[in-house]
């Protein structure tokens, strides 16, 4: 219901949300652009299936390369 409401937000009044979330579940229903940090820097940003595949998100989050 929350990433529904996300969604309206934007395409019907415009209206930019900032979501902090580590869920990929929900990250993935808001079907928007994603940026990914550590450290306080930015690692990676593009759409989920980009971050999902990303290697430096998964040697960071994940701790291993795919």
């Amino acid at each position: 219901a929350i990433a529904s409401l996300i969604r309206r937000l934007t395409a019907e009044m415009g209206k930019t949300v900032l979501v902090i979330e580590h869920d990929m579940h929900f990250v993935r229903e808001l079907a928007c652009p994603i940026t990914v940090m550590a450290r306080g820097a930015e690692i990676a940003r593009g759409s989920y299936e980009e971050i999902r595949r990303n290697p430096a998100v998964i040697e960071c989050y994940l701790g291993r390369a795919a």
